[in-house]
């Protein structure tokens, strides 16, 4: 029996559970963050991976705080259960890419924690002076528990490091190519010079890249009849297929350059044939290979060192059950909490052990390695599993609402990643932001202020589902650009636009190519208070041509999402001063509103009502079309009143004029003008975000903007 004190017996239980608490949560949660992106899934995870360390290691600290002559001779196997704790499951490794690029402080943790490890086993062993109790398996318990804990711990160290940006990046680079280099002939030898080596290529023209790349014959492709043959042979193909990409393309996550070959040319061929449907299935399955890559233990648990450690782990904790349960230490006529404890955690990591090994046999890149090892009929059945899986799993999350999914999960959509898309829009966050006393004392202090602004952004976000249309009218512009004859377009004044290419198409590059020739972030702010002015000014239910409907439709989701980029994400934008012309932006919003007489304060009311919700009910249709159209009427100036305006960063007086510029097309061409403006500034955000950042995004469900670019480089728009 123990002889120390109840306060310190107490303190030392209260931190083991708590330690095997965070682990139940990661072990039970860490794979849903590819599924969903709920915010309350994401702090239960970031809570319990920063907590699970703190209890883990604030345990070892109580068990080295006793005297030896206390020490109970179980009490050296709950610092091996802690260094299993420490390792962590397989489906989450790293919170976010930071905790890769401190791999080297966690080898240094690993050390230290080890060593504590080892000093409490040390300790036990100088005390009972080589008898341990008379039991020798009891002893090999212990050791081998402790080499078990040691193991699992090492495996998180080592996928950190394998997992961290330089190492993968080095890991990546071609193997060194001298290529051509200039002969240098003998003196003797000059009049050979010029004999038609064919080896020999001037430098000159090699630094320019003027010696292109031999044509090759395109290899076959799959088409919709091979794919399409049975569901399950299709799912097949698109994991297959997306495997093949992401080993090509992976590379650009850590800002390489994907490198020129026959791949790469057959890939951008199949993209400009493929559906729009196949093409974003086969960059979800790519995305979730490159989440499992840097954020989990995927690549280091199927090497054969990890799988040969994990089957001693597995059999050195099944053993160590076994010999605690027939040995004396648990008789139930006197066993005390602590051994039931012991009991609860040597179950627990048997149950851990086991989930993983399923957990990495169900996976794609099980599929994937017995497809490649020519078990085509066992990787078919391993992948039929897989689906089956996923389907309930993802209808369970559905149904409990742990998570923003899809209203409908089928088969076909099997590989879906995250498919949300963040709105912000300046104009409900001008009417919504509504000066409170609580957030007047938060101000008082940038403390509170960043309390305040964190609770404004988070009312002020909201996410929609990316529907098909968005993506297939996203993919037909692209293939657009890329398959276009015209040379002049095709130049590179063109190559990476941010509106040029559509108003060049449409004739109105003159008349609205002063919008875009500004900074990036002051474009998308002028046309985005724009395209608002545009989508109250016009009788959205008048129009009768789909495809404006549909233009309309994605102009004001794109509007909205690369609004919330700037102010939530702005590091994927790269932009300087866009929260500051945002800022000035809603102060003029809120000035132009307050010239509205105080006799028709009821009339304002229900215009930011309808602003708000778009409902007709709210206010009348004719008297909505007459405000908007006195606006876009009105005289500009009116903004500029007070002679401090000049020093604001304001965009209203730029949207305003663009509004009324807009207004002057015909409805149908107005909205494919807007619609394709948006579309190369999404291409061009994405293009000009570092792959560093795209791939930091992933640990929080990803972006539409990273499955944008990688299509893109797909298509061949990224070099």
């Amino acid at each position: 029996m123990y002889s120390r004190s109840p306060l310190k017996d107490f303190s030392l239980l209260i931190s083991l559970l708590t330690s095997l608490f965070f682990q139940v949560i990661l072990t039970l949660f860490g794979s849903f963050r590819k599924r969903c992106s709920s915010k309350w899934l994401t702090f239960l995870l970031w809570s319990a991976y920063q907590l699970a360390d703190v209890a883990a290691t604030a345990c070892l600290g109580i068990l080295t705080s006793f005297p030896g002559d206390e020490l109970n001779e179980i009490a050296p196997i709950w610092s091996s259960f802690l260094l299993l704790h420490l390792g962590g499951p397989d489906s989450i490794t790293a919170i976010s890419l930071v905790d890769n690029e401190l791999y080297f402080r966690h080898s240094i943790q690993l050390l230290y924690r080890v060593g504590v490890a080892v000093y409490i086993h040390v300790k036990l062993f100088l005390v009972s002076r080589g008898h341990f109790g008379g039991s020798i398996s009891w002893f090999a318990v212990l050791i081998w528990m402790l080499l078990a804990g040691i193991s699992k711990y090492a495996e998180r160290t080592w996928a950190l490091h394998s997992a961290n940006m330089g190492i993968l990046r080095d890991s990546m680079l071609p193997p060194p190519n001298s290529g051509p280099i200039p002969i240098v002939p003998d003196d003797d030898d000059d009049h050979h010079k010029d004999d038609g080596d064919p080896q020999f290529i001037p430098m000159d023209e090699y630094a320019l890249g003027m010696v292109a790349a031999p044509e090759v014959a395109p290899s076959p492709t799959p088409n919709d009849g091979s794919l399409l043959k049975d569901q399950l042979d299709f799912d097949k193909a698109i994991l297959l297929l997306a495997y093949k990409y992401f080993c090509s393309f992976k590379c650009l996550f850590v800002d390489l350059v994907v490198p020129c070959s026959n791949n790469i040319i057959d890939t951008q061929r199949f993209f400009l044939q493929c559906p729009c449907g196949v093409a974003f299935q086969l960059i979800d399955v790519e995305l979730r290979f490159m989440y499992d890559m840097l954020f989990t233990k995927a690549l280091v648990v199927r090497t054969s060192l990890a799988c040969n450690l994990r089957f001693l782990r597995y059999c050195a904790i099944l053993y160590a059950l076994i010999v605690f349960i027939r040995s004396g230490e648990f008789d139930l006529s006197y066993v005390d909490l602590f051994h039931l404890v012991a009991l609860l955690f040597f179950s627990w990591a048997l149950i851990q052990e086991t989930y993983e090994i399923i957990q990495m046999l169900l996976s794609e890149w099980t599929v994937v390695w017995l497809h490649k090892h020519n078990f085509k009929r066992l990787s078919t059945i391993i992948l039929k599993l897989i689906l089956s899986c996923r389907l309930h799993g993802s209808k369970l999350i559905s149904r409990c609402g742990v998570g923003r999914v899809a209203s409908e999960t089928t088969r076909r959509n099997s590989w879906g990643y995250n498919n949300i898309m963040a709105q912000y829009n300046l104009l409900s966050f001008c009417f919504k932001d509504e000066p409170t006393i609580f957030g007047r004392i938060l101000h008082l202090s940038s403390w509170g202020k960043s309390i305040h602004e964190l609770g404004a952004n988070s009312r002020n976000t909201t996410h929609i589902h990316v529907s098909n249309d968005i993506k297939d009218f996203t993919y037909q512009q692209f293939k657009e650009r890329v398959q276009t004859s015209d040379e002049e377009i095709k130049s590179a004044e063109f190559c990476n636009p941010r509106g040029k290419w559509v108003m060049k198409r449409n004739n109105c590059l003159e008349e609205l190519g002063w919008s875009i020739d500004v900074e990036f972030d002051q474009s998308i702010l002028i046309w985005h208070v724009a395209t608002d002015l545009c989508y109250y000014f016009d009788d959205l239910d008048s129009i009768e041509c789909e495809a404006a409907t549909l233009q309309v439709k994605v102009s004001k989701a794109l509007s909205d999402y690369l609004l919330y980029l700037i102010l939530i994400l702005p590091f994927m934008l790269n932009n300087k001063i866009g929260k500051i012309r945002f800022q000035d932006t809603c102060a003029a919003v809120k000035k132009l509103f307050d010239h509205v007489p105080m006799d028709k304060r009821e009339k304002k009311n229900k215009l930011f009502s309808f602003i708000l919700r778009r409902k007709k009910s709210s206010l009348g249709e004719k008297q909505t079309q007459d405000f908007i159209k006195r606006l876009l009427r009105s005289d500009a100036q009116v903004l500029t009143r007070d002679p401090e305006a000049d020093r604001s960063k304001s965009v209203l007086l730029e949207a305003q004029k663009l509004a009324k510029l807009l207004t002057s097309f015909a409805v149908e061409e107005r909205w494919k003008i807007i619609s394709g403006v948006w579309v190369e500034m999404l291409s061009y955000a994405a293009s000009n975000c570092s792959g560093k950042h795209h791939a930091q995004r992933l640990s929080d469900g990803g972006e539409f903007l990273t499955k944008i670019w990688l299509l893109m480089a797909h298509l061949g728009m990224i070099a």
